[in-house]
């Protein structure tokens, strides 16, 4: 939380300051990037997931035709900088399969979904990639934003999820959701990092 706040409430750290964070909509959060053009960029950078772009890009935003603006060419995706040398590990998500009921053919579906070839569809139309290991690489080489995940998360020596997402549901997308937007909105003060972080535990279900 104070690594955050140094990012967050630090003067020229965020366009416009700490009070637009809360009330900006995710889909024009990357606007100032292509300020006149790209040729004088208000931000130079955003962190955000690879399915973001070019969905929200301004101009396809705005006329919801294909944008002019190229990801791998005109803009970028790397990994966040590393705060902390001595780890390696990053940030991620996934999605999950359960087996609700043990018949045969719902197992022979989670077997091969547990495949490269259960997710090559989802991999080639460039949405996913796959945790199995196998995985042919060559089948990320037409999509830039996977081959870069591709390369982040083989690197890492770990992959974590986003802690609200393993959070109970009135936690992750509750309480920790609105006790952090007052955290941001009062510039980390008021509230101050302990009492919101206190509130966050004393609201954790007991059972």
């Amino acid at each position: 939380m104070d690594d955050l706040g140094k990012i967050l409430f630090t003067d020229k750290y965020v366009v416009n300051g700490y009070q637009s964070i809360v009330n900006q909509d995710q889909k024009t959060t990357m606007d100032p990037m292509f300020n006149e053009d790209m040729a004088n960029p208000g931000c130079w950078m955003q962190k955000i997931p690879t399915w973001y772009g070019p969905d929200f890009f301004p101009d396809q935003r705005v006329s919801g035709e294909p944008s002019k603006y190229v990801i791998g060419e005109d803009v970028g995706i790397f990994a966040f900088p590393q705060i902390d040398p001595a780890q390696n590990n990053v940030e991620g998500s996934a999605d999950t399969m359960m087996m609700l009921v043990d018949r045969p053919e719902v197992r022979a579906l989670e077997e091969f979904m547990a495949t490269p070839y259960g997710l090559q569809a989802w991999i080639l139309a460039g949405s996913a990639i796959s945790t199995n290991n196998t995985t042919p690489q060559d089948w990320y080489a037409g999509s830039y934003k996977l081959t870069v995940a591709s390369e982040i998360a083989n690197s890492a020596s770990g992959i974590g999820f986003d802690a609200s997402d393993l959070m109970p549901g009135a936690v992750g997308a509750g309480s920790f959701w609105t006790e952090m937007d007052a955290w941001v909105n009062g510039g980390g003060t008021n509230p101050t990092t302990d009492d919101t972080l206190k509130a966050i535990d004393d609201s954790w279900p007991t059972q």
